[in-house]
């Protein structure tokens, strides 16, 4: 069986633009073998350095603004009006 060919950055020095490539696609929401194989790294040496650099790989988190919230609070109460009937009760009831 052939051996998978290395990583265009095999065995060399980590720099400031790797990490900065880490953080900018994981902001992106890119996954960590995508990462990889941008900056040039294997997936296993790309999770092993973020470790020891305390980068962390997971999506981050998605805030929403308070009026973001109220909005989608009052578009969910709006669908439930209107599947209820005159009578109060919810339509299929």
């Amino acid at each position: 069986m052939a051996r998978k060919k290395a990583p265009s950055n095999y065995g060399a020095v980590w720099t400031r633009k790797d990490f900065a490539a880490i953080r900018r696609l994981v902001r992106t929401g890119a996954t960590g073998k995508t990462i990889a194989e941008a900056i040039g790294r294997s997936v296993v040496a790309l999770y092993q350095k973020a470790s020891i650099e305390g980068i962390s790989l997971s999506r981050p988190a998605v805030r929403r603004s308070a009026a973001a919230k109220k909005a989608k609070a009052v578009a969910a109460s709006k669908t439930r009006r209107s599947r209820q009937t005159s009578d109060g009760s919810l339509a299929g009831s």
